[in-house]
């Protein structure tokens, strides 16, 4: 199975939680589909994750307490055969394909969304990130005119917003010019002088 990201974020359900020296035994016969596994111990294990018994890799959905059991179980699992195991046979958490798979494909899916070189010009991944996200200036009413510089290095889009009232605003329109060099400056020609914000990306 491949991880769900970048088209949703992978939780501990598809991307599994391993435990490290989990065993335990079954705790009375069971046949090759039964959903539900009878066990000696659920403890360390956590809530939705995949066990082996013998050849057999099982997946199991939730866990019962009391007495404890493996729930929701999807049997033959990960390209093994459902088979019948006898009580007192060995339950083992054990790293298998199917775990690996899927943290590699996170992995993979994670490195193919920042690229190959992933900071660019900037100092830090954090940084690159935090430049993608739109930024908010604020412009006074002192000139017509108007400008700002931006550290984006690419060309931005910019929605302006004019303050009506003591906690209102609206969406306006004016002639805006992008300058793309060193300084990479938006220039702002307003109507009059005006008070807002410009929010750019």
């Amino acid at each position: 199975m491949p991880s769900t990201y970048p088209s949703a974020l992978d939780t501990d359900q598809s991307l599994y939680i391993a435990v490290n020296d989990f065993a335990t035994t079954l705790s009375s016969n069971i046949n090759s589909g039964q959903g539900t596994i009878p066990v000696a111990s659920i403890s360390t294990l956590p809530a939705f994750g995949l066990v082996a018994i013998d050849g057999e890799i099982i997946q199991y959905t939730a866990l019962q307490v009391s007495p404890p059991a493996l729930l929701g179980c999807v049997r033959g699992f990960d390209g093994t055969a459902g088979a019948a195991h006898s009580a007192l046979a060995r339950v083992e958490m054990r790293w298998v394909a199917d775990h690996h798979n899927m943290v590699s494909s996170a992995t993979a899916a994670i490195e193919r969304e920042l690229g190959l070189l992933p900071k660019g010009s900037h100092a830090s991944v954090a940084d690159r990130l935090d430049k993608t996200a739109p930024a908010v200036v604020e412009f006074s009413p002192a000139a017509a005119d108007w400008s700002f510089t931006h550290d984006r290095g690419r060309l931005v889009h910019v929605q302006l917003y004019r303050k009506t009232g003591p906690n209102s605003y609206e969406l306006f329109e004016a002639n805006i010019e992008q300058v793309i060099d060193v300084t990479s400056e938006v220039n702002i020609v307003l109507t009059s002088a005006e008070e807002g914000y410009a929010i750019y990306v």
